[in-house]
């Protein structure tokens, strides 16, 4: 639910609505004078009428009470402020009238709270009434006045409106979330309960919004319970229906029949509290979130359309594209009409959240009834419309996690023009679907690394192929869902592009979303028991992702580049197996990447032709954590193999302050044998631990602090725990210690998806640099330590969880080529005489001005 507007009479109102309608009928405002008369200076007293006068539709007699109340009590400034709530019903010229009387009634009288609460209330009625430019100087007076004052619940009142306002202008979710933070720092745990609930929903919804659904289902959770407690029914609806909201979320992101009754049980309750309250904008919004669960219930969309329209475009954009996807197999034309009327509603609103699902929905609609290129272009209209969220961002955690929420036309866009290649082998399908899906990968890294120059436009499919060793193969996934409640959600594929041309591989019901992120932790977790019995589920998961397509590779194919999406970030390919074979590391060397684009990228970035490691081992940490006495002869083993000019540090002297403060040009390796941290629910606090060394230095080298060092072209070799493990962020990947590296410029990334024994990462190491000095690439070197390894008879565990992401083909400056094979020299001879017999029968046989016209192979 994104967030809408916001009456005042929700956050003020004092719960009576139900008392007042059982008063005496002859007169409904009885109690509302009664009130006055024992407490003339309160809000409460004033606000009564309004009450009495939405609850019964009494808006002129509440006006003429009112009036005459404000004659007969001028310094009563809070009987003018509800006098402008009742004219907001009546008279929208003399509503705005009315309010700036109430706001110079409080000015003039000193009464700073009130004239803040009447400043907000007024922004908000001026925004629905499209004068934002005035709505945000009334807001910014609000601030003033409250900080002048230090009147700190009311400075937080003042700072959420200011959020809410700045929501409906469409200018990203920083600043509103600065904003809501900070008026939480000002009510909690010790302010006005209302307020509270005001700010919770504000911060609920911005959660959602940034990728966050735990700490949204948590702050929905504490405003259900602050409004019980309170007795506000509109505020209960408000906090189930964002529950029933976030439990759609998670319906769509990985569908489970268990996921579909918890979410229909939990908006029924939100439907049936937001009629309790009479609050008809939370029952259009509950009813157009049922109608997507149910959508052959018509009841549902009748209701939600005569509650929504003319009041609430978003919600009748929502009710109508849920009214056409159910007529689309039936009334084809009142399809098209209740589309034409979604899209106008969507204009309308000026929400680009709600422009955004109206073109997703009529995209999975097109693609139902077409035509082909009607649905095409729908499909980048709809991608268009996820970019112009996006970039409203303005910082990194924001366009991540706002960009992980919005991933579903991508996905459905993609795996449509699939069907339709393996349909009609359309080489242009397959070409968009591949753009597509790359244009969603690794966006901000790519940003961030393109900045301050324009991003690159993501890499085609053709030069991806061309760009190919003939060992290699780069096999990207995508793991979306079949279905969600807007239809066919693009489904689970695996693309193979070798120099040949790239295959499509539709993936089996077995791996679907759902289901891998019950199978990959599983996985882990037995590997985890170091005793081997993950192999049946390392064969199950290794057949079903990559079986046919490995057993269709061309033979001379040894190395993979994988990209993988969604929880398969934190899968260990090299554990996998086909059939009753050993691991996949025993046949191929194993690179990972976040996207073909930056793989290409990383491939032709320029390299430090620098030999030297600047190594830092076993830092001195405080009290309680434990030494790591492997490190060290680690490090020494790493500084004597990148060779003169390397330098290595221990203990105290392996410090934070040192690395920052260090020029890292004269080192083309850096590798770090220390702890780490990888927070999930923080990402940007991770942090490799290192010696506090210099004042201001806490010895966290977080991931922001990462991003700016300089290591253009290096390596990085991370023997940390988990430093290829976090946050996995819809569409970006793992949030982790990694990629932070390649935000600082790296070029390829040692790390590790779990924790490290000492042992096990100095063995790993020493073997990995021993290749890496006989001239052997990164992946060359990477994959004969995790061979070795296995022929030494470890456990999975002890070297699986290691990772080589970017470049494979890194080697270190300086070192040998490696030797060529006996057998290679008569294999090339032959290979050349081969070939020049052949250039000379062709030659003979071709008749002269004739030239080739065969295409380029792409299979299917």
């Amino acid at each position: 639910m994104r967030l809408g507007r916001l009456r005042l009479t929700w956050i003020f109102g004092s719960g009576l609505v139900l008392a007042l309608a059982a008063q005496a009928q002859d007169d409904p405002f009885g109690r509302c004078e009664d009130l006055f008369a024992q407490a003339p200076g309160r809000w409460e007293s004033a606000r009564c009428f309004y009450q009495v006068a939405s609850s019964e539709r009494l808006w002129d007699e509440a006006a003429e009470r009112l009036e005459r109340l404000v004659k007969l009590h001028p310094d009563r400034p809070w009987l003018r402020l509800a006098r402008a709530y009742v004219e907001e019903e009546r008279s929208p010229l003399r509503a705005s009238e009315l309010y700036r009387q109430a706001v110079s009634a409080f000015e003039a009288a000193g009464f700073a709270e009130g004239e803040v609460r009447a400043r907000c209330a007024f922004a908000q009625w001026l925004s629905t009434q499209k004068e934002n430019r005035e709505a945000g100087e009334q807001l910014d007076l609000a601030v003033r006045r409250a900080e002048a004052a230090h009147e700190q619940d009311a400075l937080a009142e003042a700072l959420v409106f200011q959020a809410r306002h700045l929501l409906s202008q469409n200018v990203g979710l920083h600043e509103p979330l600065r904003l809501a933070y900070r008026a939480e720092a000002i009510l909690f745990p010790h302010g006005d309960a209302v307020r509270q609930m005001l700010c919770l929903e504000l911060l609920a919804g911005l959660e959602r919004d940034l990728g966050l659904p735990d700490r949204a289902a948590n702050r929905f959770r504490r405003l259900e319970r602050l409004a019980r407690e309170n007795g506000r029914l509109r505020s209960v609806a408000r906090a189930q229906l964002g529950l029933g909201h976030l439990l759609l979320d998670e319906l769509d992101r990985a569908p489970r029949s268990s996921g579909r009754e918890k979410a229909l049980a939990q908006l029924r309750r939100a439907l049936a509290t937001a009629e309790q309250a009479g609050d008809p904008e939370l029952q259009a919004s509950a009813r157009a979130s049922l109608a997507h669960l149910l959508p052959d219930q018509r009841d549902n969309l009748d209701r939600c359309l005569s509650l929504a329209r003319q009041r609430y475009d978003n919600l009748t954009s929502s009710c109508l594209l849920s009214l056409a996807n159910l007529q689309a197999d039936h009334d084809e034309a009142g399809a098209e009409r209740s589309l034409q009327e979604a899209g106008a509603a969507a204009e309308r609103s000026g929400d680009l959240y709600s422009l955004a699902r109206f073109w997703y929905g009529r995209m999975n609609l097109r693609w139902r009834f077409g035509p082909h290129d009607q649905a095409v272009a729908d499909s980048l209209e709809a991608i268009r419309a996820v970019e112009a969220l996006r970039d409203l961002q303005l910082e990194q955690a924001g366009r991540a996690g706002l960009f992980s929420r919005w991933l579903a036309p991508y996905y459905a866009a993609s795996g449509h023009l699939l069907k339709e290649f393996q349909r009609s082998g359309d080489p242009v399908d397959l070409d968009l679907a591949f753009s597509i899906t790359e244009s969603m990968r690794a966006r901000v890294l790519r940003d961030l690394l393109a900045a301050p120059r324009s991003p690159e436009p993501p890499l085609s499919r053709k030069t991806l192929e061309s760009g190919l060793a003939p060992d290699e193969a780069l096999l990207s996934f995508q793991i979306a869902p079949r279905e969600d409640l807007f239809g066919f959600a693009g489904g689970p594929w695996l693309l193979v592009s070798t120099r040949g041309g790239t295959r499509v591989y539709p993936l089996p019901e077995a791996v679907s979303r759902a289901s891998l992120e019950t199978a990959v932790p599983a996985l882990l977790g037995l590997i985890e028991r170091r005793d081997g019995d993950e192999a049946r589920l390392a064969e199950f998961l290794g057949s079903n992702l990559l079986g046919k397509a490995l057993s269709e590779l061309p033979r001379e194919v040894t190395r993979l580049v994988i990209v993988p999406d969604g929880v398969l970030h934190l899968l260990p390919f090299a554990a996998l197996r086909l059939n009753e074979e050993g691991p996949l590391a025993e046949r191929y060397q194993i690179s990972m990447a976040s996207s073909a684009t930056l793989w290409e990228r990383w491939r032709r970035q320029a390299r430090r032709n620098v030999r030297p490691a600047l190594v830092l081992a076993d830092p001195l940490l405080p009290k309680g954590d434990d030494p790591l006495p492997d490190a060290r002869s680690e490090g020494r083993y790493v500084a004597q193999s990148c060779g003169k000019g390397s330098v290595v540090r221990f203990g105290r002297e392996a410090g934070e302050g040192f690395l920052k403060r260090q020029d890292l040009s004269p080192f083309g390796v850096l590798h770090l044998a220390a702890h780490a941290e990888a927070d999930e629910a923080n990402p940007e606090t991770s942090a490799v631990l290192l010696a506090a060394d210099a004042p201001g230095e806490d010895g966290r080298l977080q991931v922001d602090e990462i991003s700016r060092l300089h290591l253009d072209g290096s390596l990085v070799a991370l023997s940390s725990c988990r430093s290829a493990s976090g946050a996995v962020v819809g569409g970006e990947g793992v949030m982790s210690l990694s990629r932070a590296f390649f935000a600082a410029g790296s070029a390829a990334v040692l790390g590790s998806l779990w924790p490290l024994r000492d042992e096990d990462a100095r063995d790993f190491f020493e073997i990995f640099y021993d290749h890496l000095n006989a001239g052997e690439t990164a992946s060359a070197a990477f994959s004969a330590a995790q061979r070795e390894r296995l022929r030494d008879g470890v456990p999975a565990e002890a070297w699986a969880g290691f990772v080589l992401s970017g470049d494979g083909n890194w080697r270190l400056p300086g070192a040998p080529e490696p030797p060529i094979s006996p057998w290679t020299v008569p294999t090339v001879t032959a290979g050349i005489l081969i070939l020049a017999a052949l250039i000379l029968v062709l030659r003979k046989t071709r008749p002269r001005g004739v030239r080739s016209t065969e295409a380029p192979h792409t299979s299917g």
